[in-house]
């Protein structure tokens, strides 16, 4: 969170009292996420001094909603991690299979050894 990248926690106390300089950083890193920008960018309009300014009303400050872009990302994520997990369920089952198919085929070529021998020796 950009708190703890803008702040050093350790200091926090719980009995913290935010001075009007954390209520402009505060208002800042609200706007610019607000807007649309990432933690990198709130840090970087930080680092270089700016502030935001309080609002009118403590409604301005309530966190923006998650947009339908946001939504829509989050569950194509979850969707394709759920595919990625099936597929990988599938590719151990094969590979297993291919494990159990591979020691039959060597049994079955060392018993056809075997009857191989047993016909040289009836034959000779």
């Amino acid at each position: 969170m950009w708190v703890k990248a803008c702040y050093d926690i350790s200091q926090l106390r719980l009995a913290r009292r935010f001075t009007d300089d954390d209520l402009a950083v505060f208002a800042l890193a609200h706007e610019l996420i607000k807007q649309g920008k990432e933690y990198s960018d709130v840090q970087a309009a930080l680092g270089a001094g700016q502030r935001g300014s309080m609002p009118e009303t403590a409604v301005e400050l309530l966190p923006a909603p998650v947009s339908g872009q946001v939504l829509a990302l989050r569950e194509a994520l979850e969707e394709r991690d759920a595919h990625i997990k099936r597929l990988q369920t599938a590719l151990d089952e094969s590979n297993g299979q291919n494990k159990l198919l591979e020691r039959q085929i060597k049994e079955a070529q060392a018993a056809l050894l075997d009857a191989y021998k047993q016909i040289g020796r009836l034959e000779g």
